[in-house]
């Protein structure tokens, strides 16, 4: 983000009082935008009521914030508006090649602050499979709609979902411990502009992995739940279920076809096993895992009441029950019969 350069006199200065200076000075106020990109010209120096070549000289650069382009002041380093109460950095500015000579003087940067885009959180597990929400963004004190889009996806690392920052490909802390992505914000006013954030990945140690960590209510005997791996794991392992509460799982290596469980969502919608990752040479790893059930809409069967004509005073109650491999549902319905009949 660039912003119009501004003119910053060092020009003699006459001061009444106590305060009086004569000869030649440098007198420098100027203001950039917190968000303002590196190479941004915050202002231009001159020189007044000094003759020859200037060759300014950058003394201080506010810890690496400011350099000297000849004779423009430019943004070097990122800038944040709350670094400081008074939300000014200082820099210091000598001259030479000029008659008079002109005194080292001291240049007052003040930082505007912007409405800015934030992510909730900022560091995910190594381990996170593809689809894992990192945080969500917001941006505050813009009115609208935000859209938000990567510029910069850290190489297809991560991808937006409406307001959700997410995984979208393997990540390693061996081989990137953080990751640089930058996003806009659109449909919003004023406009924000861009920012970079670091997404930190964190150290996972040993363990076991489960790929997915959900079902379908309706799911399958027999159907697959998800892929099982050892995260910095040595050898082959096999894997098997030491505590299944409900009966419900079993894995490839045991091939179990004694399990009777039923998955039914309105009866609970989470069910828990523990898995056990053996190598053969020692290496026992056991974790618990939560499988959560997705709810799937129920199909309530056809009713068909006896014959009778409108109005008749019935009477009854039956029960209509539907099974499938996996669950089983109960629709209640009101039976009459004939009063006739009766």
């Amino acid at each position: 983000m660039s912003i119009a350069a501004l003119t910053l006199g060092i020009r003699n200065i006459a001061i009444s009082g106590d305060h009086a200076f004569g000869g030649a000075g440098v007198v420098l106020e100027s203001f950039v935008y917190e968000n303002a990109e590196v190479d941004t010209v915050v202002g231009v120096l001159a020189v007044h009521g000094a003759v020859g070549t200037p060759v300014y000289v950058l003394l201080n650069d506010a810890d690496g914030k400011f350099a000297l382009d000849d004779n423009l002041v430019k943004v070097a380093g990122a800038l944040d508006y709350e670094d400081n109460d008074e939300h000014v950095y200082t820099i210091s500015v000598g001259v030479t090649g000029t008659t008079p000579l002109i005194i080292d003087t001291d240049i007052n940067i003040h930082i505007l602050d912007t409405d800015e885009i934030s992510l909730s959180e900022d560091t995910v597990l190594e381990t996170a499979p593809i689809g894992t929400v990192v945080g969500l963004f917001a941006v505050a004190g813009a009115t609208g709609t935000p859209s938000y889009v990567l510029t910069d996806d850290a190489g297809g690392k991560f991808l937006v979902f409406g307001n959700e920052l997410r995984v979208a490909g393997s990540l390693s802390y061996d081989i990137a411990p953080v990751h640089s992505i930058t996003v806009s914000v659109l449909g919003v006013t004023p406009a924000v502009a861009p920012v970079t954030l670091q997404i930190n990945v964190a150290f996972v140690a040993k363990t076991i992995l489960l790929s997915t960590n959900t079902m379908m209510e309706d799911i399958a005997l027999g159907a697959n739940i998800g892929a099982l791996s050892v995260w910095r794991g040595v050898g082959t392992y096999t894997f098997s279920i030491v505590s299944d509460p409900d009966n419900l799982f079993t894995t490839s290596d045991e091939n179990n076809t004694d399990k009777i469980g039923k998955v039914d969502y309105e009866i609970k919608a989470s069910h828990t096993v523990t898995v056990r990752a053996n190598n053969g040479e020692g290496d026992i790893i056991d974790k618990m895992f939560t499988i959560a059930v997705t709810d799937v809409a129920d199909t309530t069967p056809p009713v068909v009441y006896p014959p009778g004509e409108v109005g008749e005073a019935v009477y009854g109650l039956g029960r209509f029950i539907a099974a499938t491999a996996t669950r089983q549902y109960a629709v209640s319905f009101d039976l009459y019969m004939n009063e006739e009949a009766a």
